[in-house]
């Protein structure tokens, strides 16, 4: 009996330091890396007619490459790549690379894409508002875009977490109540700091906290507009990116898309909704893209003639690609790398982005043939490496 005892004892603490650090792990995601989500959800036209497949050839090119090392580099224990990485050249050529984190948003900085260092100045820190209605509380730059390498704007991710304002959440496992806005923020030095304007609410629920909503792992409560794609500008004038959108109701929608005329005004953004594009902060928008895919990077490819989303598909495990000519009528993923799970059940990889070293852009918009996927490498807690892997599109005339 006293044997038996002394197992159980020991399994209670076995299970009990997983679920620390499972809480632990949580606490420092900008993305679930676990959502509830079926396919069967996305029941818009638009998802029924995507049964045709582009036709694009994909290789990945030799081996991947480290960019940044955590273990080596990092600056303090919470510096982390924790969102797509985006990039852009200042007024002085120099190439900011930024690593986002809501305790620190830094960059890494050189001449090109190529010869990037890092930097530990954080250039935007969280405000920690907890006001649900501020929309300021854990906050990552995700969408830095500049026309001058002066006066950058960029879109952020913003999490506000049930246990704000609920004692029954728990603090340790914030995402199971989970609230998210897109925000604005500026810089006026070329991204060295950034400060919210005194417009800068993009978008945001309407639909406050509720102590009737679920909060544990097993009745979560997610919704709002996450994780905004790089913005990239079409031919006619607009400035455009994907976010990606749960309803109020809980229920997984899918990437949507947003433009603006003036990135100076936030309130200038609209959203693609069944009635067409709709200024407005709070419209519920129509997925041009209904599937599981968080697509985290935006470009033009000029080896395609096509717009090109790139994304972490979690119903096929894997990093997905889609093209579009439009922006909105999208085609099918195809597959470029696997993307399995750990043991323990968290993603090794995710964040995918493509930049392009020789890109024309002061912003990387655009990618070639070759360009690079830049994607986070997760070795288990807070150990996340950012890499890199040449990847090749071309055309399959097939």
């Amino acid at each position: 009996m006293e044997s038996h005892h002394r197992e159980r004892v020991f399994v209670g603490l076995i299970i009990a330091l997983f679920v620390l650090l499972g809480a632990t792990l949580n606490h420092f995601d900008a993305w679930p890396f676990t959502i509830g989500y079926s396919e069967s959800d996305a029941r818009s036209p638009r998802a029924q007619n995507k049964n045709r497949q582009d036709t694009v050839s994909i290789a990945l090119v030799g081996d991947p490459e480290m960019v940044f090392d955590y273990s080596v580099q990092k600056c303090d224990t919470n510096d982390i790549p924790d969102l797509a990485v985006r990039a852009f050249r200042d007024a002085k050529g120099q190439v900011h690379l930024i690593r986002s984190h809501y305790s620190g948003n830094r960059s890494m900085i050189g001449s090109s894409l190529d010869t990037v260092q890092n930097n530990c100045a954080i250039n935007f820190a969280s405000a920690n508002d907890t006001s649900f209605d501020n929309r300021k509380y854990h906050e990552w730059i995700a969408s830095p875009y500049t026309i001058d390498g002066t006066t950058v704007y960029s879109l952020v991710h913003n999490e506000w977490y049930g246990w704000l304002a609920d004692t029954e959440c728990i603090r340790g496992n914030q995402i199971h109540g989970w609230i998210n806005s897109l925000t604005l923020a500026v810089s006026s030095n070329g991204g060295s700091t950034y400060q919210h304007p005194t417009d800068y609410k993009i978008r945001y629920p309407t639909t406050p906290w509720s102590t009737s909503f679920g909060c544990t792992s097993t009745d979560h409560t997610q919704y709002g507009s996450f994780t905004p794609s790089n913005i990239v500008k079409a031919t006619d004038g607009y400035f455009y990116a994907l976010f990606w959108s749960i309803k109020s109701q809980y229920e997984t929608q899918g990437s949507c898309l947003m433009r603006t005329g003036n990135l100076a005004n936030a309130s200038s953004w609209e959203v693609y909704t069944d009635n067409g594009f709709v200024k407005s902060k709070t419209a519920v928008c129509e997925p041009v893209i209904p599937l599981n895919i968080v697509m985290d990077s935006l470009t033009y490819n000029t080896a395609l003639g096509k717009y090109v989303g790139v994304g972490l598909n979690f119903s096929k495990q894997e990093f997905s690609l889609l093209t579009s000519s439009d922006l909105i009528n999208w085609s099918s993923p195809q597959k470029i790398m696997s993307v399995p799970k750990s043991a323990d059940g968290w993603w090794t990889r995710a964040y995918p982005s493509l930049l392009d070293p020789l890109s024309a852009s002061r912003n990387f918009e655009t990618t070639g043939q070759e360009s690079y996927l830049y994607f986070m490498e997760h070795h288990g807690g807070l150990d996340r490496d950012l890499m890199r892997q040449k990847i090749s599109l071309t055309p399959n005339t097939r």
